[in-house]
């Protein structure tokens, strides 16, 4: 059986409703099944403390534990004012709509005497490819 037979099979019909149920209860499969690896490894991600620490280092704590809930103690404050700065770093990884592209134009050996404005050769202050290295790359936008 494919993976799409597998996930079709968690579908109860072919509503988005049921798309969505599919993916949240394969999203806490994962979920529950990393952690209990990471929590058998005893992998920590910070060193445990003595104090209350912050809401950064009690997320990071709760990525390898198997309850992944903050705890109460921490300041609802700060730990919605925390979600809210995840959830847009989180946002800007978003794929959009339409199709990427990248274009790379590699440059031979004195076929540019310097690179042009907009490389990081040339706001490093390059003014020639290094001779070690006379290959360089651009990225075209």
């Amino acid at each position: 059986m494919g993976d799409r037979d597998l996930i079709a099979a968690l579908l109860d019909d072919d509503t988005v409703a049921a798309h969505d149920r599919a993916a949240d209860a394969l999203a806490d499969e994962v979920d529950r099944l990393v952690r209990e690896r990471l929590a058998g490894t005893g992998l920590r991600l910070v060193p445990p403390r003595a104090s209350r620490g912050t809401v950064p280092q009690a997320r990071l704590q709760s990525l390898t534990a198997a309850n992944p809930n903050l705890p109460m103690s921490l300041p609802a404050g700060k730990v919605t004012a925390f979600a809210t700065r995840l959830d847009e770093w989180m946002a800007s990884g978003a794929v959009a709509l339409g199709r990427g592209r990248l274009c790379l134009r590699v440059h031979e050996p004195g076929t540019h005497p310097e690179p042009p404005p907009d490389t990081p050769a040339a706001r490093r202050g390059v003014k020639a490819p290094p001779p070690a290295d006379p290959w360089w790359l651009e990225r075209r936008h």
